[in-house]
């Protein structure tokens, strides 16, 4: 991770600790998360387990919303079955720190998501 990063998430962590939110590791993709900070296709924030559970209630939403417009408006759930796993895999970065950019947008979040996943 090159130095300014590197920082970042140090700075990212210790307003993170300071906040007493319950805080997340990310071992689990550490390299994929590090590689794409260091392309630049995902930036550092403050972690948020409020905002992952956020993204994940959307998420569950859209599934469940899904599900019931499918047999009446199948384009519309196709929508909202696309955007769950969208809302979802930010979800296990939330906590964490890192966010992607609009440099890449839904291909870093899936790519940073999956390893975090264990997919």
């Amino acid at each position: 991770m090159i130095r300014g990063r590197q920082e970042a998430a140090d700075r990212a962590r210790s307003r993170h600790d300071a906040s007493g939110d319950r805080a997340m590791t990310w071992e689990r993709g550490r390299e994929v998360v590090e590689r794409l900070l260091d392309e630049g296709e995902v930036d550092l924030v403050v972690p948020s387990v409020e905002l992952a559970e956020r993204l994940l209630d959307d998420a569950a939403r859209h599934l469940a919303s899904a599900r019931s417009i499918a047999a009446s408006d199948p384009d519309g759930a196709y929508q909202l079955a696309y955007d769950a796993p969208r809302k979802a895999c930010p979800a296990l970065l939330a906590p964490r720190g890192p966010r992607a950019t609009t440099k890449s947008g839904h291909v870093a979040v899936l790519a940073s998501g999956k390893p975090i996943a264990g997919h």
